[in-house]
This record gives C-alpha cells, structure tokens and sequence, in this order.
C-alpha cells in the first residue's frame, strides 16, 4: 500500500473511489508505506516501527537550542555521539590521557560532556569500574575539534597512580549536515 493524493472540495459527497482511498491512505501511515521524503529513508518493520532503510546514513538528526558563550543559537540539524574509554593509569605518572575520534566529522566544534566512570585493578570489561583503585582523581575532556577530544585523568596530590585502569563515559552534541 501507497498514499495516494487527491483533493476534496466543501460539502462534496465523496464518491466511494475517494472514501477507499482515505482507508487506503490510513493504512499506509499505520504500516509506514505512505512516510516518504526525497532520500526516503523510513520503512516499516514488522513490528511496527520506523527504521531507516539500508544505505542511508542512520543519524537522526534533531533541533536544539545552544548557547556558545551565552548567545542562543537554534541548531537544526545536530546530533549526539556517545560512548566510553579505558585508560591504563601509568604508574610512573599522576596524569593518563585518551583521545577519542569521532569516527564522523562534525561541521561545526561539537559540545562534549564526559565523567569518570570509575576504575579497575586488572580489569578492562566495561562496567566493572567502581572506586577500586584510586580515590581523589580529577576528570576533564579537552582540545576538542570536529573529529575528536582528549579524555584525561589526574590524580591530585601529585603522587603517581597505582596500577589499573580507569573507565569513562562521553557524549558529543554537535551539527552535521
């Protein structure tokens, strides 16, 4: 099934063509057939859902208001990256850095937000973080550009960090075209 366009004129009786059409035109919302732009990136699955179709990039891309500096600026077509890291803490230094790529490249510097997601003696299964090996760490992410930023560690009271590895989390919010 397909939308199908016509037009409707006040008070007119439709013809029962017109009225199957309507049905028809209902039923292809409610199966996905009838959502279709240019790139036609939507298609229905069987349950029901709006799925992109094969090919077409998969970012949904959304409007935001940002302010750069504290001036309002309304972004129409952003998206938000996310994901985590592992550091191994070099015992022989109080600071341990990562650089995360984007993978994409952002048409404009993107606004990251990141946390220290706790740390590990040994391990470097994500989740297996807590407050295992060091306790007063600082976190921050920086030199940030559209294809990538710096996650770094620090231990604060100038002491070299133990063995292990530290975990952290990370989302990018940015434009892309």
């Amino acid at each position: 099934m397909a939308y199908s366009a016509d037009t409707f004129v006040a008070d007119e009786q439709p013809t029962t063509a017109k009225w199957n059409k309507l049905w028809s035109n209902d039923a292809s919302f409610n199966d996905g057939s009838g959502l279709n732009n240019i790139s036609n990136p939507i298609t229905a699955n069987s349950a029901n859902h709006l799925v992109l179709t094969p090919g077409t990039n998969k970012f949904v891309k959304v409007a935001v208001l940002r302010q750069d500096n504290t001036t309002n600026a309304y972004k129409n077509n952003s998206i938000i990256l996310t994901g985590w890291g592992l550091v191994a803490y070099n015992t022989g230094a109080s600071n341990v850095t990562d650089t995360v790529t984007y993978g994409i490249t952002f048409d404009a510097i993107p606004i990251p937000v990141g946390v220290f997601g706790g740390d590990h003696g040994s391990s470097s299964t994500y989740g297996a973080g807590g407050n295992l090996v060091e306790g007063l760490l600082n976190f921050k992410m920086h030199t940030v550009t559209t294809t990538s930023f710096i996650a770094q560690i620090h231990k604060t009271g100038g002491t070299n960090f133990a063995a292990g590895n530290g975990f952290y989390q990370w989302h990018s919010i940015g434009e892309l075209a």
